[in-house]
């Protein structure tokens, strides 16, 4: 699911709720371009796990990458 940041403030009880019970991940876009995503703790070890384990960086940058509009950089 794709929303913008007024949309993600408005609704962010329930964004949470859906991530929490549903696995939801949600990107958050400003100016539609995407700045956040909102997933669920599960999801956030899992990351953190990855992020730990350099040899999986090639990996993980992969997946960002059909997030992350062409010609843009992920920082």
């Amino acid at each position: 699911m794709t929303i913008g940041v007024q949309e993600a403030r408005t609704g962010l009880r329930d964004l949470i709720d859906a991530a929490l019970l549903e696995g939801q991940r949600t990107v958050i876009e400003r100016h539609g371009k995407p700045v956040a995503v909102l997933v669920s703790v599960r999801d956030a070890q899992a990351l953190f796990v990855l992020d730990e384990r350099p040899d999986q960086r090639a990996e993980i940058d992969a997946a960002a990458k059909p997030i992350i509009p062409s010609g843009e950089d992920a920082t």
